[in-house]
């Protein structure tokens, strides 16, 4: 009996962590014809892999502070390696010429006005600070907020 009170409780804070989880929106210019977008290609395009949108302009990184709660994410699951091992992938990325290291920007708002500003931008904000004129792509078919979104 004894275990079964402690079942809700065990319940929410699952529900909890996995809603906590799910807290980052991938977002793009509010003209970019992209809708959705697999996380494999979002792999590709943060790690400038893949350097152009399929209908052909060029991918423009900004990664908001990568030491907040929705940095860590984006590290954790699309880049997959802790804050040492990004820096030293970028510097041998732009050392080798092969990209520029992606623009960093200091608040949620600056990475907005960024993305509204530029058709080729792809960022991430929080997703609870997503305003104004960008477009939040769906990631696997899911937005944020959705059962099944990976961020």
């Amino acid at each position: 009996m004894k275990n079964l009170k402690i079942l809700p409780l065990l319940l929410l804070i699952t529900a909890l962590a996995t809603s906590s989880q799910a807290q980052v929106a991938i977002i793009v210019n509010a003209n970019n014809p992209v809708s959705d977008v697999s996380v494999a290609d979002l792999q590709q395009y943060f790690k400038a892999d893949k350097k152009h949108w399929p209908a052909g302009g060029a991918v423009k990184l900004a990664v908001l502070s990568l030491s907040g709660p929705a940095g860590q994410v984006v590290l954790k699951k699309i880049y997959q390696m802790d804050a040492g091992a990004y820096k030293k992938y970028w510097l041998k990325k732009v050392f080798k010429g092969d990209a520029k290291a992606p623009a960093t920007k200091n608040s949620p708002q600056e990475v907005l006005d960024f993305v509204a500003s530029d058709p080729g931008a792809l960022s991430f904000v929080p997703a609870d600070k997503v305003t104004g004129n960008i477009k939040v792509l769906k990631v696997n078919g899911k937005k944020p907020g959705e059962a099944g979104y990976p961020f």
